[in-house]
């Protein structure tokens, strides 16, 4: 795991949460299922910050798409915290 990878969790397991991408993971950690639309309009960081953040953040194995739900006639991956070290590590090898 990439350091940077193991200081977001460390920083979201502690409570110390310091960047927008730890606030994103910390989001989609604390609501299964939730989509970009939800962690933008319910943390305020706008859109390329929120999709540069999730790029991060599924490269790295943390996130993955679980689903589709349609708002306001759009369609929006529905997202999971991958708590399991072994599902990291496979997503992160099928990118």
């Amino acid at each position: 795991m990439k350091p940077h990878v193991e200081t977001w969790l460390i920083n979201i397991r502690n409570g110390n949460i310091k960047s927008k991408t730890e606030r994103v993971l910390a989001y989609i950690k604390e609501r299964p299922g939730c989509t970009i639309i939800d962690i933008k309009e319910d943390t305020g960081i706008n859109h390329q910050t929120v999709t540069a953040a999730l790029s991060a953040i599924m490269d790295a194995g943390l996130v993955d798409r679980i689903g589709e739900k349609s708002i306001n006639g759009n369609i929006y991956s529905s997202l999971l915290f991958i708590n399991d070290p072994h599902k990291r590590e496979a997503l992160v090898k099928s990118i």
